[in-house]
């Protein structure tokens, strides 16, 4: 029965136009673009280690996956007219390897702390398998990966407290975390998005944002509202991979894309997404949207994924709206 099912709901996406190829001057342009970067690997990562708040130095394989991912991007023919990051050296150093990779170094960069990785608070600074050992896998799984349990509260009087930090100066300490759950982060960089980062592309301004990875997931939460929480909690953002982010002209996703050395810019063919679960690169389903595909082997490969989805897709409920209502509404 179940085969019989995805028979037809194959067959029926495919003959209604589920891929669509069309001309060049018939595909949709997109009206605003903004780009997502994930800082390089920095020492802590390397040594795994909870890291947050704390400030890190880049290892010369995170410099080198800047400098590439400036590279990539220009090979793209993506440009910036601005660059915004958190405010930590990691994020700070990748974005200007970055702009150094595209021969930008006169784009203005602008720093958040909205844009600061989240706080693991007491975790911060110890090595993942050690706190694995005292609290067990599942607890530690639970901390890295649930929506809403933070890990516990650093002290303020704790030496890694941020609350002295003077970059952090002009803030009222009681907004600098103690410990952070993704959906808190989700809270924290809300205004960022409302009040900087959306009118900045609404004007015609494509933005760079070099960031952190629960960060950069929280953010994707406003970029994209029908996100629910299970895609936000599986959602990777890999170091120093670009993801592109194409809007029409009401500020829907059309395109998420991570680009790679063989990105080819084409507009012979597209992939239209209704919510199917489908994505290129194999990332977590964010939106509907459409992408071009650059040949036809991306084409098979879709028709693959499509298969891979419809199994999922049968025993999915799909009934869900996104988390930012239920942060809206203050439900814990």
């Amino acid at each position: 029965m179940k085969r019989l099912f995805l028979t037809a709901v194959t067959a029926s996406l495919l003959s209604s136009a589920f891929l669509i190829s069309v001309p060049a001057a018939q595909a949709e342009e997109a009206a605003y673009k903004l780009v997502l970067l994930r800082h390089g690997e920095s020492q802590w990562n390397l040594e795994k280690r909870f890291t947050g708040w704390s400030d890190i130095d880049l290892t010369d394989k995170g410099r080198a996956g800047a400098v590439k991912a400036g590279e990539i991007m220009k090979g793209a023919g993506v440009n910036f007219d601005e660059v915004h990051t958190s405010k930590l050296n990691r994020a700070i150093e990748t974005a200007q390897l970055a702009q150094k990779g595209m021969s930008a170094q006169w784009v203005p960069l602008q720093k958040f702390w909205r844009l600061n990785e989240r706080c693991y608070g007491d975790l911060e600074g110890k090595k993942r398998e050690d706190v694995a050992k005292e609290v067990g896998d599942d607890q530690v799984k639970i901390w890295r990966r649930s929506f809403d349990v933070p890990p516990p509260s650093l002290a303020v009087t704790d030496a890694r407290s941020p609350v002295k930090d003077p970059r952090y100066a002009d803030l009222d300490p009681r907004v600098i975390p103690a410990s952070e759950s993704l959906k808190d982060v989700i809270a924290r960089v809300g205004p960022y998005w409302t009040d900087q980062l959306r009118p900045a592309i609404k004007s015609g301004k494509t933005v760079l944002v070099v960031g952190h990875s629960t960060n950069l997931r929280a953010l994707s939460a406003w970029i994209e509202p029908n996100l629910d929480e299970k895609a936000l909690q599986k959602l990777e953002i890999k170091n120093t991979k670009p993801i592109l982010y194409e809007f029409d002209k009401n500020m829907n996703v059309i395109c998420r894309k991570v680009l790679e050395p063989s990105t080819v810019k084409t507009d012979s063919i597209l992939l239209i997404f209704h919510g199917s679960g489908v994505r290129q690169n194999k990332t977590p389903v964010i939106s509907d949207g459409r992408c071009s595909l650059s040949n036809y082997s991306e084409l098979l490969g879709f028709v693959s994924e499509l298969f891979s989805c419809l199994r999922r897709c049968s025993t999915r409920d799909d009934n869900t709206g996104g988390v930012l209502s239920s942060i809206a509404a203050g439900d814990t």
